[in-house]
């Protein structure tokens, strides 16, 4: 079986299927491709840190290695080379269609299982391979156009994360942010000024609440244009800082379900995975937010965890949201065997 990471978003829907097919005894080869113009996510991963991630979660799962390939820019001759010796019958994709490939891996003969982008059914009308089935994130994005196209369901894949992950019993308030980073464009830049100032009070003020503050970065890629993480701006500073989410489980998720709370500022579409995992999960919109995207996509099913920040009773609603509890209680279910068993008998 072979997995085919083009970001670390990508490792998000892939890895819970990948370390159980480990587990079953399956033959996986993963690659790293860092093969793009722009928005190479992958780019500051070393193969180093990689190889290391794998043996060491490997050791923690007691489960056999995969085969580890990571390939840049210069690569694509390397990677016919091993993709003819190491032929895979399946691989699990999420970029079909990227933009600004430098080059795009070929997979001739093998059968491609294709993870779905939210509402994004527009990749399959044009992919660069073949893709023969595709599964879904959530079963209601059938309506976003995958019904002309083989699509299944087998559940939320994500929250088979949690099934690695362990809840800390030391005591400590924990709040989790994933980043909304900003827009950096001429006419984007005086909003920004206003989110910024409003993540700098929100640090300060979860501190003076005495929490601990979990901030995860966004990792759009290299190069970085007209984009910036608040981070880069703000005095203050959150207790730990997530640059990287080379992790299994990914803190994306696992950080979510152990926190007492989890904070979304403005728009990040994280929130559509975290309000699975954290039952005290909370949108805060702010001056200079996209009120726009709040209305389109957010504020129609979550209406009761939106608070707006700009009204004067603002910071005591948050306040009585944080003496909330996060009683979300994780039933596994083990989505990644079903997709495996599926693939079993499909393929």
């Amino acid at each position: 079986m072979g997995f085919f990471i083009f970001g670390t978003a990508n490792c998000q829907d892939m890895f819970p299927v990948l370390f159980e097919a480990l587990r079953a005894g399956k033959d996986c080869w993963v690659c790293f491709f860092d093969c793009f113009l722009k928005k190479r996510q992958l780019r500051k991963y070393k193969v180093e840190e990689v190889e290391r991630f794998f043996e060491k979660t490997c050791n923690d799962l007691n489960i056999p290695q995969p085969t580890f390939s990571f390939y840049r820019p210069e690569d694509e001759i390397r990677y016919r080379k091993d993709f003819a010796r190491l032929k895979p019958e399946i691989v699990f994709v999420q970029e079909i269609n990227p933009r600004y490939p430098v080059w795009y891996p070929g997979v001739s003969g093998c059968k491609v299982v294709h993870f779905a982008w939210w509402d994004e059914s527009k990749h399959l009308q044009n992919p660069r391979i073949p893709v023969d089935v595709t599964i879904l994130k959530q079963k209601d994005d059938i309506k976003y156009g995958y019904d002309s196209y083989k699509t299944k369901y087998f559940g939320n894949l994500r929250l088979d994360h949690l099934k690695y992950a362990k809840k800390p019993e030391d005591g400590i308030k924990r709040c989790f942010i994933p980043e909304t980073y900003l827009r950096m464009s001429s006419h984007e830049k005086e909003n920004s000024k206003k989110i910024i100032q409003f993540c700098d009070d929100l640090i300060g003020f979860l501190h003076d609440q005495g929490f601990q503050v979990i901030w995860k970065k966004r990792e759009k890629g290299f190069p970085q244009e007209r984009w910036a993480s608040p981070l880069d701006f703000c005095v203050e500073t959150p207790d730990d800082i997530i640059e990287k989410d080379l992790y299994f489980p990914s803190r994306l998720f696992s950080d979510a379900y152990i926190s007492d709370c989890s904070l979304i500022v403005n728009d990040c579409f994280a929130f559509f995975d975290i309000v699975h995992m954290n039952s005290n999960s909370t949108i805060l919109t702010s001056h200079g937010g996209r009120q726009k995207k709040i209305d389109d996509f957010f504020l129609a099913d979550y209406s009761d965890r939106i608070i707006d920040m700009k009204r004067n009773d603002g910071w005591d609603l948050l306040s009585k949201t944080l003496d909330k509890t996060n009683n979300f209680v994780y039933n596994e279910t083990n989505v990644s065997k079903k997709i495996l068993d599926y693939c079993e008998s499909e393929f």
